[in-house]
């Protein structure tokens, strides 16, 4: 399991004792509209509306990773209701694939629960370009992070991205 939250890019820096890794990926941002207002919605509820978020968020987030990995992809970062991932090298095959999957998970996801029904669509977003690891050694603990304009771009591009889309840039048909 552990594999899982630190990528092997990483771990294989980390062992060499580099600080800085560059290279060619494609980022996948995804942001999942319409979360915030069901947590909001489903945390008012007490004990029985944390279970409930609980599972939805097992429904939405665990096939979303595997559909990642199962494309050699991993995830970058987490943040509230949304996460980028990463696929080493320019394989935009892989990381549509990928999209498309999370893309089902969600066109197939109904959530009706005793509080209220709520919908919810991912918009994703892929860039192709450079991308930085860091790794910031400290004792005792580690941590490391991730740059650069792939990462920039896909963020950047979902502003202009509608909820159950795939927006991608000009990098990727090329």
């Amino acid at each position: 399991m552990f594999n899982h939250l630190i990528p092997d890019s990483v771990q294989d820096c980390f062992k060499k004792g580099k600080n800085f890794l560059r290279h060619d990926a494609i980022v996948m941002f995804i942001d999942i509209v319409g979360f915030t207002t069901m947590t909001e919605n489903l945390i008012t509820h007490g004990k029985e509306g944390a279970e409930i978020l609980s599972d939805i968020i097992n429904k939405v987030f665990s096939p979303s990773i595997e559909a990642i990995y199962l494309d050699s992809g991993y995830i970058s970062s987490f943040s509230g209701d949304a996460f980028t991932s990463v696929f080493p090298g320019n394989n935009a095959v892989s990381a549509v694939n990928s999209a498309l999957r999370i893309l089902n998970v969600f066109k197939n996801l109904k959530i009706k629960t005793k509080f209220g029904s709520y919908k919810l669509l991912p918009r994703i977003t892929l860039a192709y370009g450079k991308i930085e690891v860091g790794i910031i050694r400290t004792k005792p603990q580690s941590t490391f992070y991730f740059s650069g304009s792939a990462i920039k771009k896909s963020t950047e591009a979902e502003k202009y991205c509608n909820p159950g889309i795939i927006l991608t840039d000009e990098a990727i048909y090329n």
